[in-house]
C-alpha cells in the first residue's frame, strides 16, 4: 500500500537530483503531495542540509488543533481558528495563520491541560530523567533553563514534563463590579434569560436549597445594574423562583452570551469576564463554585459542568490568580445523564483559592474552612526569558486517527501559550544547534 501511494507521484513529479540553494529564503510547496511523499522530500532535504548546507536553517511549519485556546497579551483567550491577524499572543508578538491538514498527536497532562499538535510540532519539555537525577542529587525545585529541551511532539514520552505559566497576565478593559459578575455567574449556571414578547424579557432563577444566598445575590446584582425595583419572588411546588421582567437587563445579559433553555453543554465564559477587574473575576468564579461546585471532606474544592469549554476557561481564569486547577474528564462509572467534567483545586492552591476567591454561600464557605487544609505540593519551576513556569507531567500521548485540519500560527518569537501550555510554532532544523536548544530557538 505504501509503494502504491509513493511510486505514482515519484514518477509524475519532476524531482531534482541535488539541492541548489543560493542566498536568501527558499520556499517549497508540498501541499499537493501525499503525506508519505512529503515525508520523503523533507527527509532528503534535511539529509542534504546536514551534509552540505553549512548554516542553512530548515523551517517546517507545524500546527495545533483548531479548538485550542491561545492566551493573548491582553489576558484574553481565543480559539486559534478565530484569531485575528493583528492580535498579539502572550510571549509571541503578532499572529499570522493558515490552515493545513496533518497527522496529529494528543498530549494530556496530569492536571488536565491538553493539546492537539502535529507530529513535528516543536514542544518545550523537561525529560523525566532530568528530574530523577535532580532528586537523586538532592537539588532544589528550580530547574535550569539549559535543562529545558525543544523536541518534536512525536518523540515526547509519558512522564516528561511540559511547561505551564505560573500565572497569566491581566488587562482591565471593562468596569463590571463584583456584584454584577456574581449575578452573571449565577444566571449562567442556574438561571435563564427568556424573551417573552417583542418588548419584554424575563430573567429567572429557580432553586430548592441555599435560598437565602440566591436571594441576596439576585437582589445585589439587580441593585448593581440599577433595576432592583422589579424584583419578584414566589414559592412553587418545585422550590423558590426569583425573577424580574426587564428587557434592558436582558440585553446586557445577552451580551454576555446568556440564553434560555438547556445550555449546560454549551456554557461558556465571555470575553467581558476575562477583561474585567480581578475582584470581579473572582466574584464570577465564586458564584460558579457556589452554584455548581462542592466542598467535601477529602480536601478538594470541585466545580462540575457538562461543558468542557466552560471549565477550561475557568481553569485559565484561576491561572490569573496563580491557582493551578486540575481538569478531569467523564466518570464512566456514573450514569450517562449524570456525567460531567470536573475542575478540582487542592493542596497548595487551596491557600490561594481561599485568599482570592470569595465563596459567599455560608454552607460552602464553612465547609471550605473546616475540610480543606493547605497541603504541600513539590512544584518544579523554571525561568525562561524572565517568565516563571511550573512543570506538569505528561500523562498520556495518543496519536489521532486520520488527518486533522489544524491551524498553523506564526509569531515573532516562535513561542505562545495554547490551552495553558507553553509551545512553539514551527520545527527549526539547525545543524549547528548542538548546545542549548532554547537559546537557538530564541535566536
Amino acid at each position: 500500500a505504501y509503494f502504491e501511494k509513493v511510486l505514482p507521484q515519484l514518477e509524475r513529479e519532476p524531482f531534482a537530483s541535488e539541492l541548489r540553494l543560493g542566498a536568501g529564503a527558499h520556499v517549497m510547496e508540498l501541499g499537493h503531495l501525499s503525506e508519505e511523499v512529503q515525508a520523503l522530500v523533507i527527509a532528503s532535504c534535511l539529509e542534504e542540509t546536514w551534509k552540505h548546507g553549512g548554516r542553512t536553517v530548515v523551517v517546517i511549519p507545524e500546527c495545533i488543533g483548531a479548538d485550542s485556546l491561545v492566551s493573548l497579551e491582553d489576558g484574553l483567550v481565543r480559539r486559534v481558528d478565530s484569531l485575528g491577524p493583528n492580535e498579539v499572543s502572550l510571549l509571541g508578538g503578532k499572529v499570522s495563520r493558515r490552515w493545513s491538514k496533518h497527522v496529529s498527536t494528543h498530549l494530556l497532562l496530569d492536571c488536565g491541560y491538553q493539546l492537539e499538535v502535529g507530529l513535528n510540532h516543536l514542544q518545550f519539555h523537561v525529560p523525566a530523567g532530568v528530574l530523577r537525577k535532580r532528586r537523586y542529587r538532592g537539588l532544589g525545585k528550580q530547574i535550569e533553563a539549559s535543562e529545558v529541551k525543544l523536541d518534536r511532539a512525536e518523540v515526547l514520552k509519558q512522564g516528561d514534563y511540559l511547561l505551564i505559566p505560573a500565572a497569566l497576565p491581566h488587562t482591565t478593559l471593562y468596569n463590571w463590579t463584583p456584584p454584577q459578575l456574581a449575578f452573571v455567574g449565577m444566571i449562567a449556571c442556574d438561571g435563564n434569560v427568556l424573551r417573552t414578547t417583542k418588548n419584554s424579557a424575563v430573567i429567572r432563577v429557580e432553586v430548592r436549597k441555599d435560598v437565602q444566598w440566591f436571594r441576596d445575590t439576585f437582589r445585589m446584582g439587580l441593585r448593581a445594574f440599577g433595576c432592583e425595583g422589579g424584583f419578584r419572588e414566589k414559592e412553587t411546588g418545585h422550590g423558590t423562583t426569583f425573577w424580574i421582567n426587564s428587557l434592558p437587563l436582558a440585553d446586557i445579559l445577552w451580551g454576555f452570551g446568556l440564553r434560555g433553555g438547556k445550555k449546560a453543554g454549551s456554557l461558556n465564559v465571555p470575553d467581558q469576564v476575562f477583561l474585567s477587574p480581578l475582584p470581579s473575576i473572582a466574584a464570577y468564579i465564586g458564584a460558579a463554585f457556589c452554584c455548581d461546585g462542592n466542598v467535601r471532606g477529602d480536601g478538594f474544592v470541585r466545580l462540575n459542568s457538562t461543558s468542557r469549554l466552560f471549565l477550561q476557561k475557568v481553569q485559565l481564569l484561576l491561572l490569573k490568580f496563580g491557582i493551578h486547577a486540575y481538569l478531569l474528564g467523564w466518570d464512566p462509572k456514573r450514569p450517562r445523564a449524570a456525567r460531567s467534567f470536573e475542575l478540582s483545586v487542592y493542596r497548595e492552591d487551596i491557600r490561594k483559592f481561599k485568599e482570592h476567591i470569595p465563596l459567599t454561600m455560608q454552607r460552602k464557605s464553612l465547609a471550605l474552612t473546616d475540610n480543606c487544609s493547605v497541603g504541600k505540593r513539590f512544584d518544579r519551576h523554571v525561568e525562561l526569558d524572565g517568565q516563571d513556569y511550573v512543570l506538569r507531567s505528561l500523562r498520556r500521548i495518543s496519536k489521532v486517527r486520520g488527518q486533522r485540519a489544524l491551524r498553523d500560527i506564526e509569531t515573532a518569537t516562535g513561542r505562545f501559550v495554547a490551552n495553558g501550555i507553553l509551545t512553539h510554532n514551527s520545527w527549526k532544523f539547525i545543524p549547528q544547534a548542538r548546545g542549548n536548544p532554547v537559546k537557538w530557538a530564541a535566536q
